[in-house]
């Protein structure tokens, strides 16, 4: 049975990120690891962004999208 996200888990994956980017970390690899160690979607991620990074819904979104999004190597056949 898995089980809610709850505000608490919000709370430990913005300090999380918080932690890792006091540590040196850019925002892109903080977000890797922690999808990496929480093992969530990208969807709970968008207000932890939103809340670390202080932007607004919109560019949170934009920020994980364009963090997780498969990069397509154009030039190779």
């Amino acid at each position: 049975m898995s089980r809610l996200w709850e505000k608490l888990d919000q709370v430990r994956v913005e300090n999380r990120l918080r932690a890792l980017i006091d540590l040196g970390q850019t925002l892109e690899d903080a977000l890797r690891i922690v999808r990496e160690e929480e093992n969530i979607g990208m969807m709970h991620l968008w207000p932890a962004v939103e809340s670390v990074a202080q932007v607004k819904a919109r560019e949170a979104k934009r920020i994980v999208i364009r963090v997780f999004r498969p990069h397509s190597d154009l030039g190779s056949p």
